[in-house]
């Protein structure tokens, strides 16, 4: 796992590893570059947690702008389980805005489920049956824009911006 915390807005991983995106001077980040594994998704929500508390958000935006953190991660790890996969939060202090974002090398971008299931439609499913396709629309209803960006030689950003309170 490599691991940056910084406050330069310049990225420290080569390109070939995962694609740089776009910053501007002064905002604050936090990066992780690691191959899939069970804990990332933990290891993140409680990296973005201490972060976003030591930038100043308040206490009930910190709950969900962790919950996309995993969200996106998960969602990287499971699309690229063999690869190296990009974990991004931005601070931008002028616009008070955060950026929650996930890179994996993967070409096929995500897509929101739209089926909305009944209790009696879940039930009738086998139980080995894997659920999946939520996560994103759950990020898209708590954050002020979400979106995804091509990454050139493959690969791609899905990213929630939010705006969250700070104390």
């Amino acid at each position: 796992m490599s691991l940056i915390w910084t406050h330069s807005p310049i990225f420290v991983h080569s390109a070939h590893v995962v694609p740089a995106a776009p910053r501007n001077a002064g905002d604050l980040v936090l990066e992780l570059v690691t191959l899939p594994a069970p804990d990332v998704p933990p290891t993140v929500r409680e990296m973005v947690t201490n972060r976003l508390m030591w930038w100043g958000v308040a206490r009930e935006s910190v709950g969900e702008l962790s919950l996309a953190a995993v969200e996106l991660v998960t969602n990287a790890c499971r699309e690229t389980p063999l690869a190296r996969v990009g974990f991004r939060a931005v601070l931008a202090p002028r616009a008070r805005e955060i950026t929650i974002a996930a890179w994996d090398g993967s070409p096929e971008m995500p897509k929101m489920d739209d089926s909305a299931l009944t209790l009696e439609e879940i039930d009738a499913l086998p139980d080995d049956h894997e659920f999946g396709g939520w996560g994103l629309r759950l990020v898209a209803g708590s954050a002020a824009r979400v979106g995804t960006r091509s990454t050139e030689g493959g690969g791609k950003w899905v990213y929630a911006i939010y705006r969250p309170k700070f104390t």
